[in-house]
């Protein structure tokens, strides 16, 4: 169903915006700007492909995308970047070149800690799936047999869009039809096998970080922009109420389908968008400078990243700078950049730190390592002055 967004009350914009980017840079996120600056001439490839993004996302995030699309070898980047419209502006946050569910984790944590930073509470994240191609092209044959069987019940706005997309007639049904929406398939039965996996390891990590969340059945976008998940953030209490509130804080989901249709099928994106009311129209430039990390954060293997992002809101509370490579797979890798961007330290998580709450201290200079619980690491991380 379509999004209409009505903005939450949030603190005046320059204020929201301040916390917003320095909690997204503590994530691993960079200012749009930046990614643009990596490339000082752009090619006419970049310049059309940001055309076409801007048509299929309509986004300030385009030329920042079109950048990164256009380079002969991608690696993970996450950036954000800010829409100003009127009296409303948009705080985004994209994580492209990741295609594991970690991806969306770490969108969704990152926009509850803003939106908890800005005083919002009792939030909830619903959660949906319409799948890959191939789950989405089983539940189309399925929904599309379905209302040809009742194609005399539907209204003439709904037959025209199922000439369009079957994802924006299942959003009609739901708004207009009740009781067709009811007795028809929904996407969620139709997913493929690695596509239930993603949703289960996206799940899984929203549990392991403490985010609320539902699954919504009813949660689909109108048309195809997003595959795989998509989501939003809401107050809990719209959602439990039963209520079909607008009050959307925040929607996102990936957008890999975009990609491939544009030829770049083999890259994975996603985002996530936090709306909020702004009474002026100041610069909304990212900070010039950030603090220098004193920590470099790494993880290895599927257990240690589903605990990872417990230990980034420890280290973000503690006011402990730092940054991390989650694409880098290899621990002699990540250690490298460590070394190379001269951190003094380096906390480490693997299988056997995850499983036992633990995480690995190690000062790079004199190689000395510790093995701290993860309940006492705010106070270990005062002990050796961090």
């Amino acid at each position: 169903m379509k999004i209409k967004t009505i903005t939450a009350t949030l603190p005046s914009g320059d204020q929201f915006l301040r916390r917003a980017m320095r909690i997204a840079l503590y994530y691993g996120f960079i200012p749009a700007e930046k990614v643009l600056d990596r490339t000082k001439k752009r090619g006419v490839d970049a310049r059309n492909l940001e055309s076409i993004l801007r048509a299929a996302l309509g986004t300030s995030a385009s030329p920042a995308l079109a950048t990164l699309l256009d380079r002969s070898e991608l690696t993970p980047t996450m950036f954000y970047h800010v829409h100003s419209s009127g009296g409303t502006f948009s705080f985004g946050l994209e994580v492209v070149g990741i295609s594991q569910s970690l991806a969306e984790a770490l969108l969704i944590k990152t926009a509850l800690a803003i939106l908890g930073e800005a005083g919002i509470s009792e939030l909830c994240v619903r959660v949906n799936s319409v799948g890959d191609r191939d789950s989405i092209n089983r539940f189309s044959r399925e929904f599309q047999i379905y209302l040809r069987k009742h194609i005399e019940e539907i209204p003439p706005r709904g037959q025209e869009l199922m000439k369009k997309d079957s994802l924006a007639i299942f959003g009609f049904l739901y708004k207009r039809c009740r009781e067709l929406y009811e007795g028809a398939p929904k996407p969620m039965e139709f997913l493929s096998e690695a596509s239930r996996r993603h949703l289960r390891e996206m799940l899984e990590y929203l549990e392991t970080t403490g985010s609320p969340y539902e699954v919504d059945n009813d949660l689909v976008p109108s048309n195809s922009f997003y595959s795989q998940t998509f989501f939003e953030i809401r107050r809990r209490e719209n959602f439990e109420a039963g209520v079909p509130s607008r009050l959307i804080f925040a929607h996102g989901g990936r957008y890999d389908d975009v990609l491939r249709r544009i030829g770049r099928g083999t890259i994975s994106g996603a985002r996530i968008l936090i709306f909020a009311e702004s009474d002026h129209t100041r610069d909304l430039s990212s900070p010039k400078t950030s603090p220098k990390p004193k920590v470099y954060f790494i993880q290895l293997g599927l257990d240690a990243r589903l605990r990872s992002l417990t230990i980034l809101d420890v280290l973000r509370k503690a006011h402990v700078p730092l940054t991390q490579s989650l694409g880098t797979e290899t621990l002699s890798g990540q250690l490298s950049v460590a070394e190379r961007l001269a951190i003094p330290y380096a906390m480490i998580m693997g299988q056997k730190e995850a499983l036992e709450n633990t995480v690995i201290v190690r000062n790079l200079s004199s190689r000395r390592q510790d093995t701290i619980p993860i309940a006492i690491l705010p106070s270990y991380i005062k002990q050796i002055g961090l």
